[in-house]
């Protein structure tokens, strides 16, 4: 159960979070409380008398120590209540019985981020540049490594295939038996002393996947520092647009071994893509008539721009965007259209969007949204848990559709500047999505290549500083714009 961030005075309105079981989705379902025109005593005297013993002492039980890392301990002592916490929450240990969700191909071939199901299932192709990782940095010995921390770099452009590509060398760890694999979630931070009882119990080098390098930047060179300074052995591995590395990864370019650049399929990679789509029935409209060479060639005229977007060609036989802006013309109704521009102009950034923020800006909560919208963008929007804020979180299928959205259905500037000016209204940056968000969202360089007009980016700051109130990386990012803007218009916020 989630208590809703706003509502009428008197009024407390709660919505039933995902994952409870049937059972308790009904229970609550027969409980539920639309409005208590009460006191904040009254509410939780409510809840004191809905909550049972049983379920109090719950949510104090400890993780299990039972967990698939003591598989690779060379001690006996069992892990940490800290390890265990953070191997649930923060990351995943990659091991040969790893557990995943499972979707369908036609989602995954459209472009949602579905974690280790394509993987698991066989439905990427297998990239040579995977398996050259594999060797070059995998299966190195530790006699040739020149540093104790290591940092790699797979570099592409958007929608070419990276994170898939790091996931696909990841999920080929499992059965090597060298070395201790770790995914990394969205997490705030990493906890050294967790990784330092890592390496203490499993006497092996710790292979860290962490992928979007320029939303993580800070946290990794953070994490580099300490690891080196406590003479860890840890290898880094992560990915980034060409782009976001060049702009926002200044901090972590000194730092990197090697990087790996994402090129073009090649012939041998092209047909196994092909065939899996025919197993699949995947091949789309313009694909399906075609004999196996004809299809091939199709696609290997599309790849002059990125997979994601050859997917989308070859299959479909219409240009990217003529797709994705006719799909979001035909959502229906018009709140479902409002609700998916918010979440793609924030997951454009490539951050979660939190749903208790969607719920603020639209009044739309979860249970509500699940009810009225799941439909109308099944196949358009995905929405998960996250361990870190304990609240469910939207996506759209891939950060460049969410681009897409944003500039070609925002035509106006007008338009954009309104949907900055709600979210900012509602945004909530004690949640770490939500400051992700807006530290995203109010980027000085970011802003002015959206807003030519300083104005508009004026005003955009000075909402977030009425929202947000005094911020020291809204004040240094100011201060940027003052330095490159015309000067009568970037007047210092009246609050600082």
């Amino acid at each position: 159960m989630e208590v809703q961030e706003e509502a009428p005075q008197g009024q407390i309105h709660y919505f039933i979070k995902p994952g409870l079981k049937e059972a308790e989705t009904q229970f609550w379902a027969q409980r539920r409380i639309t409005a208590i025109n009460n006191t904040l005593e009254g509410f939780v005297n409510e809840l004191n008398g809905s909550i049972s013993d049983n379920d109090r002492n719950l949510t104090l039980a400890k993780p299990s120590s039972n967990h698939s890392i003591t598989k690779r301990f060379s001690v006996k002592s069992p892990p940490s209540e800290n390890l265990v916490r953070f191997l649930t929450d923060s990351a995943e240990h990659i091991h040969s019985d790893l557990p995943y969700t499972k979707f369908t191909p036609e989602e995954f071939y459209k472009g949602f981020d579905l974690g280790w199901y394509p993987i698991a299932e066989g439905l990427n192709t297998d990239r040579k540049l995977a398996d050259k990782i594999n060797e070059e940095v995998i299966k190195k010995p530790e006699s040739e490594r020149r540093r104790t921390v290591e940092l790699y770099l797979i570099k592409g452009a958007a929608g070419s295939g990276k994170s898939v590509i790091l996931r696909e060398i990841a999920w080929k760890c499992r059965a090597q038996g060298i070395g201790t694999f770790i995914w990394i979630k969205d997490i705030p931070k990493i906890d050294i002393t967790v990784l330092k009882e890592l390496h203490e119990k499993t006497k092996e080098r710790i292979f860290i996947f962490w992928d979007d390098a320029a939303i993580n930047s800070i946290k990794i060179s953070q994490a580099i520092k300490q690891l080196s300074n406590d003479n860890i052995p840890v290898t880094i591995l992560t990915a980034e647009r060409f782009s976001d590395w060049n702009n926002r990864c200044d901090n972590l370019d000194e730092l990197v071994g090697k990087v790996y650049e994402v090129g073009r399929l090649s012939h041998s990679e092209i047909s196994d893509l092909v065939d899996k789509l025919d197993i699949h029935s995947c091949l789309g409209p313009n694909l399906i008539p075609k004999n196996r060479d004809e299809r091939i060639a199709e696609f290997s005229d599309k790849f002059e721009r990125q997979l994601l977007v050859a997917l989308y060609e070859a299959t479909m036989g219409k240009s990217f965007e003529e797709i994705i802006v006719d799909e979001y013309i035909k959502i229906s109704p018009p709140t479902a259209q409002s609700i998916y521009r918010t979440i793609c102009t924030l997951n454009r950034l490539r951050v979660p969007v939190r749903a208790g923020l969607i719920a603020r800006i639209h009044d739309i909560p979860f249970i509500a949204f699940k009810e009225r919208f799941h439909k109308p963008l099944e196949q358009i929007v995905l929405w998960a848990t996250n361990a870190g804020d304990h609240d469910a979180h939207y996506k759209a299928r891939h950060p460049e559709i969410a681009d897409i959205i944003f500039r070609h259905v925002l035509t106006d500037t007008h338009e954009k500047y309104n949907e900055y000016i709600r979210i900012l209204d509602k945004i909530n940056i004690s949640f770490e999505s939500d400051n992700s968000s807006y530290r995203s969202l109010i980027r000085a360089k970011t802003l002015t290549d959206i807003f030519p007009d300083y104005t508009d980016v004026a005003s955009i700051y000075e909402k977030a500083n009425q929202s947000i109130g005094k911020d020291s990386y809204l004040y240094n990012k100011w201060q940027i714009l003052k330095e490159s803007g015309p000067m009568e218009v970037l007047k210092r916020p009246s609050k600082y």
